[in-house]
């Protein structure tokens, strides 16, 4: 069996002009970072990976800044059928992180805008995929 480590890190500083004064981007954090472990059998026909991601504090418009989250993601994967064949289970969010009030007000229609972080919570997925 192997194992891998696959870590990464960005900082995106996007400012603009707002009247006199530079602000950050809305909703495009500054800090984002996700670290992953891998591992695979000799065969590589199992594999499994574990990644926790870290999403910094974002503007928020007409509302300030959001909290930092981290989320941890698992994955297995299996394939079969001379590797035609993969079934696999992933669980997102597992820390069940979610932001708190997607709609800002009671007055305020439903705004994508305003949403900067999970809003499921936790979240399971498993299927079988056929290479063609």
């Amino acid at each position: 069996s192997q194992f891998e480590l696959d870590a990464n890190y960005v900082m995106t500083y996007v400012p603009y002009k707002f009247g006199e004064t530079l602000h950050q981007q809305p909703l495009l954090p500054m800090n984002r970072g996700y670290a992953s472990i891998i591992w695979k059998d000799r065969s590589e026909k199992l594999h499994a990976r574990m990644q926790v991601c870290y999403t910094g504090t974002q503007r928020i418009p007409q509302a300030g800044w959001s909290d930092d989250f981290v989320t941890l993601n698992l994955e297995v994967k299996y394939k079969f059928g001379y590797g035609r064949f993969t079934v696999f289970a992933n669980a997102f969010n597992l820390l069940d992180y979610r932001q708190k009030q997607v709609i800002m007000t009671t007055n305020e229609q439903f705004d994508g805008w305003k949403v900067w972080a999970p809003i499921t919570g936790r979240t399971f997925q498993a299927g079988v995929s056929m290479r063609f």
